[in-house]
């Protein structure tokens, strides 16, 4: 005889979906047990771990936010040099694991079938292993950033139940964790914000638990324009990272806007770095436009500009290599395999002000350029890869049509929260095309959850409908039979 609660086990969804998770990621780790861990961001990563020590006395790194080398250095601590990379994939794994979990509590929360639930935790497992280049075996943030996706609006929700106090406060304070982690997760800022005046307005029982939690919300956002201060007063930039003046430059050519700019100097060398880069990789234009002519870091357009300005004569590499072991990689010289990302990062941070003013001022003067810029990408995109952003665009839009539909037969609870994920899903793709000239799918990944989530909710109220039109039909055909 089986125990009373294995047998109820056998008959939960969420049992075979951990169980299904558990088997699925340790078949990937064995699978991916002998490749190489690093991803297009990973050295710049280790990079700064190795300079944790800086960030307390100050000294911040301006490309990087501190949560992901900081946890690259204490798995280094803990494991040694030679296992912390297979300690971080392994904790990488672990907390793929738990997110399957909130990640079912969220579909329990929001779906009416729980077959569709069960079906929902095994396309997230699957779509989540399938990105084969910023899954939980890559020394990169998004594994982690899909954890704190799904975790973030599980705590939404865990509070929509249940409001109290430390829940309140803990996602107030948390937001500062997420958006040190990834940058681009400043959207949820916005989003939180919102939530709270939606509970303070909407949920009036519970408004001092939600103003506490709002002005756990306001403290971290003055302790993110704290550290923001610090890029500043380093970079001339007033923002958490100066990474996005290197993407923005990279579309202002990418845009053909450098074109359009009153500032010919730049454009003289912008064009030189193209001709040179046409010179010396012909194999690579025929895909001039986007790609090719900003993703090769030795001689993309930024790194040329950034050598030519402010200097008197054009820097050797040999110059800049010899920067680079003294200021940077001199704990941990293998990273010298492949230094164009750092030496761009550093030539980067020298003319940093002079690149944000030149970026800023001529998009702000094409604006409308720029947009349409931004949806020839999505529309390149969805030709280049049908099936994939068929998905992702098409998830969105279904889930946007099921809430418009459906908006009056949720409880407000649900809707609240379908409207939050809809709200968050499209600020992280648009500010993806917008804000980057590449590795979109990438960029978009940490939100591949609430993608999914759209599908099924789509299909769980058409689910729901039709159930409920065969019912009405049976009931109708009986009082007739009577």
């Amino acid at each position: 005889m089986l125990p009373e609660f294995l047998k109820k086990s056998f008959h939960s969804p969420l049992f075979w979906s951990m169980l299904i998770a558990i088997i699925m990621l340790g078949g990937h780790y064995v699978w991916n047990f002998h490749q190489s861990p690093m991803g297009g961001d990973s050295q710049s990563y280790i990079r700064v771990s190795y300079h944790i020590g800086d960030l307390l006395k100050g000294n911040i790194d301006t490309q990087r936010t501190p949560v992901y080398p900081v946890f690259l250095a204490l798995c280094r601590s803990i494991a040694g040099e030679e296992y912390s990379f297979r300690l971080v994939a392994v904790i990488q794994y672990i907390f793929t694991l738990i997110s399957v979990y909130y990640y079912y509590h969220i579909c329990r929360f929001l779906f009416r079938s729980t077959l569709l639930v069960f079906f929902s935790c095994v396309a997230y497992i699957f779509i989540v292993l399938l990105k084969e280049d910023c899954n939980a075996s890559y020394i990169l943030t998004e594994p982690l950033s899909v954890f704190a996706t799904v975790f973030f609006f599980y705590g939404l929700i865990s509070y929509v139940k249940n409001p109290v106090y430390y829940k309140a406060i803990l996602l107030g304070l948390g937001l500062l964790v997420i958006i040190m982690l990834r940058p681009a997760f400043s959207i949820f800022l916005p989003i939180l914000l919102l939530f709270w005046l939606g509970q303070i307005v909407f949920f009036r029982i519970s408004w001092k638990k939600s103003v506490a939690g709002l002005l756990a919300t306001c403290l971290s956002v003055l302790l993110i324009l704290g550290y923001s201060h610090l890029v500043w007063q380093k970079s001339g930039v007033f923002s958490i990272t100066h990474i996005s003046t290197f993407n923005l430059f990279c579309c202002v050519v990418q845009s053909r806007l450098y074109e359009q700019s009153d500032n010919r100097e730049m454009y003289e060398m912008i064009q030189g770095a193209i001709e040179e880069f046409k010179r010396q990789c012909p194999e690579k234009l025929d895909d001039p436009y986007w790609l090719s002519i900003c993703n090769s870091w030795g001689r993309s357009p930024l790194t040329f500009v950034c050598f030519k300005m402010g200097d008197p004569h054009f820097i050797s590499d040999s110059d800049v290599t010899d920067l680079t072991i003294t200021n940077v990689v001199k704990k941990d010289p293998h990273l010298l395999d492949n230094s164009d990302y750092t030496k761009t990062d550093l030539l980067l941070q020298r003319h940093c002000i002079y690149l944000n003013n030149y970026v800023t001022q001529t998009i702000k003067a094409n604006q409308w350029q720029y947009l349409k810029y931004v949806l020839e990408k999505m529309v390149a995109m969805l030709q280049k890869e049908p099936n994939k952003w068929g998905f992702f665009f098409g998830s969105w839009i279904l889930s946007f049509i099921v809430f418009l539909c459906f908006i009056r037969k949720e409880s407000l609870p649900q809707s609240w929260v379908h409207f939050l994920c809809l709200l968050f899903s499209a600020g992280i793709i648009v500010t993806s095309f917008g804000l980057a000239y590449t590795d979109y799918g990438r960029l978009i990944y940490p939100i591949i959850s609430l993608l999914i989530l759209g599908l099924f909710l789509a299909a769980d109220r058409i689910f729901a409908l039709c159930c409920s039109l065969l019912c009405c039909q049976a009931v109708d055909v009986h009082h007739g039979k009577e």
